[in-house]
């Protein structure tokens, strides 16, 4: 599986203690590491598809100030889809209002009929990339359809994707666009949250020893500047690990390791 880090927040926050313990985890999250950072409605990606330990990029990065309103982070252990550079987390996708979206997500996708056609013209071969565009597709038809993007519309259309996407699945994902900082897990355990006065750091595992708690599951939440502005209904698609998932698992990294996913 993979970790995600995330940040909102009214003023800027200085990431580079926090990063520090979360790309230490890469030791066992040893295929790739990605960092988004934004910039108006304009967003700035760094990745390699190389454990985060050994990116002499990534040193020289995180040796100068990193301070921002919004931030997201990823390590990646691949389950689904080959190690290499297209298939990095964060994703970046714009839709045809010109809005930017940048996506980071851990978990599987196990079944799912409505991410399959995407498998045609995705440009790397990640269960998560399918569920960006599957995103995308949503928003899209509702923009094409003369749906006025509020923030509002924007929470329910994402929203919906979820519902359809995560019976059976393991749906953590953490969404910027450019306005809007989405948080969602439904898997228990899986999502942590630090909350100040407007300010939220989330991260797959708890970064330091207090302060932090554990993410409510089946619910997506919608933050801005650190403060929460929207929380949707909860689903009942909560994910469990049995053994048989754990042994697809098993055989989808034998092959991954292999070159053949």
């Amino acid at each position: 599986m993979c970790e995600l880090f995330g940040v909102s927040s009214s003023e800027k926050v200085y990431c580079n203690d926090l990063l520090k313990v979360f790309f230490s985890h890469s030791e066992e999250h040893n295929h790739g590491w990605g960092l988004a950072t934004f910039n108006g409605t304009g967003a700035c990606v760094e990745k390699e598809p190389i454990p985060a330990y050994e990116s002499s990029y990534l040193k020289t990065r995180m040796s100068v100030d990193i301070s921002e309103k919004n931030l997201l982070a990823h390590i990646r252990r691949a389950s689904r889809g080959i190690i290499e550079y297209r298939n990095n987390h964060p994703f970046i996708l714009t839709d045809n209002s010109n809005r930017v979206w940048t996506v980071i997500h851990n978990g599987t996708i196990f079944e799912c009929d409505a991410l399959e056609k995407f498998r045609k013209i995705q440009e790397g071969n990640t269960d998560s990339e399918r569920i960006c565009l599957y995103m995308m597709e949503c928003l899209n038809q509702a923009i094409d359809a003369g749906v006025e993007m509020t923030l509002e519309n924007r929470f329910d259309i994402i929203e919906k994707a979820i519902k359809v996407m995560t019976p059976e699945n393991k749906i953590n994902l953490m969404i910027f666009d450019g306005e809007i900082f989405y948080m969602h897990t439904n898997h228990a355990k899986s999502l942590h949250r630090r909350v100040r006065p407007n300010e939220l750091i989330v991260s797959t595992k708890a970064l330091e020893e207090i302060g932090w708690e554990e993410v409510p599951i089946n619910k997506l939440f919608a933050y801005s500047n650190g403060a929460l502005i929207l929380e949707g209904e909860a689903h009942k698609n909560e994910f469990f690990l049995t053994e048989e998932k754990k042994a697809q698992q098993a055989l989808d990294y034998e092959e991954k390791v292999k070159g053949i996913k």
